[in-house]
């Protein structure tokens, strides 16, 4: 039956994680022989754990008729955790399954003109550095994971309107999101680094992406994208003083373009830029310097490349990125001004 389609997948994992620390005091000279429990005298210690995961997962489609379609999906989980350890102490081991259901459907109003509205339930299970990396030195903890952390569990709507004309495909994305027990790295301003639940994070926005080629009948074709985002902490059971401030990490407005010109069948170049406005870095929202390390500035990067391909087997290519060498960070410095060159040569077969 030409009409319904049928997609079935099976999924399994297994991680393994130790974290050994080569717990050595020079002061007091000593050292942790058998780097297991750590060293009272420097508060280290090793840490570690497995976790896997087993899924089943599949999808199918039905045309209704000419005009509409309909998906469903659904994707069951097992995920499991055992041996967890930090020095001498022993983590539960944990067993958690879950249900991640789909539905989509879609009508096609025109030739060139399509919509889609899709809603989703999906589960993230802690990945095994957020439930098992430990750092400590001798003045505290620096890093510490959570053995109990729960999954991410959102729900997902999104709704999609798509033109197809000749040569040019525009796409507008609406979309609304609420993920509760979001799972976050958050350092605090004694240095220690935690996994956080977040209590829920709502996300609303908007995105724009045209793609065109023969751009005004040339030999030259563009990819552009804007996306507005909205993402809100709308619970905190931990801290209610979070409730309303912006996620961390989540700039409001991000755009990218490429601009590409086919001089003939061996010579291409092109140009991108990439457009990101700042946020925050912390829960409290109260990191508002820029130009520092952890911060999360906004930036506006312009970057060119040229390829030549000689014959059949020899491609000549250079770029430059971050042309205009702008400082900013991304929590860590972003790259200033890079050159690239590559040579590719490929055999005859």
């Amino acid at each position: 039956d030409d009409r319904q389609r049928l997609s079935i997948g099976l999924h399994h994992d297994k991680y393994e994680l130790t974290y050994r620390v080569d717990d050595y005091n020079a002061i007091a000279g000593l050292r942790d022989s058998d780097e297991t429990d750590g060293d009272a005298t420097t508060g280290r210690a090793d840490s570690g754990g497995t976790a896997s995961t087993f899924a089943l997962f599949a999808q199918y489609g039905y045309q209704l008729a000419d005009k509409w379609d309909l998906s469903l999906g659904l994707r069951y989980e097992d995920w499991q955790t055992d041996k967890g350890f930090l020095g001498a102490t022993q983590s539960p081991a944990r067993s958690k399954r879950g249900w991640s259901p789909k539905l989509s459907i879609a009508w096609s109003a025109s030739d060139q003109i399509d919509v889609r509205y899709s809603v989703a339930r999906a589960l993230r299970f802690p990945v095994i550095e957020e439930l098992y990396v430990n750092v400590v030195d001798g003045s505290g903890i620096s890093m510490i994971s959570d053995p109990t952390l729960e999954p991410e569990d959102g729900l997902f709507h999104n709704l999609s309107i798509q033109s197809n004309t000749g040569f040019a495909s525009k796409r507008l994305n609406v979309f609304h999101e609420v993920i509760e027990d979001v799972i976050f790295n958050q350092r605090a301003s004694n240095g220690v680094s935690s996994f956080l639940p977040i209590g829920e994070v709502t996300t609303t926005g908007i995105e724009f992406t045209w793609e065109q080629q023969q751009l005004l009948n040339t030999p030259a074709s563009i990819r552009y994208n804007l996306t507005y985002t909205d993402s809100e902490i709308t619970d905190n059971i931990f801290n209610p003083n979070y409730v309303g401030n912006e996620f961390p990490r989540t700039a409001q407005w991000r755009s990218n373009m490429m601009l590409s010109y086919q001089w003939s069948e061996s010579m291409h170049s092109s140009i991108n830029m990439r457009y990101a406005s700042n946020s925050y870095g912390a829960l409290d929202n109260s990191d508002e310097v820029d130009n520092v390390f952890g911060a999360q500035d906004d930036y506006f990067t312009v970057g060119i490349k040229a390829s030549w391909q000689i014959g059949k087997s020899l491609n000549l290519s250079a770029a430059v990125d971050n042309l205009f060498n702008q400082q900013a960070y991304v929590y860590h410095p972003w790259p200033g001004r890079t050159f690239h060159i590559k040579v590719a040569f490929e055999l005859a077969r």
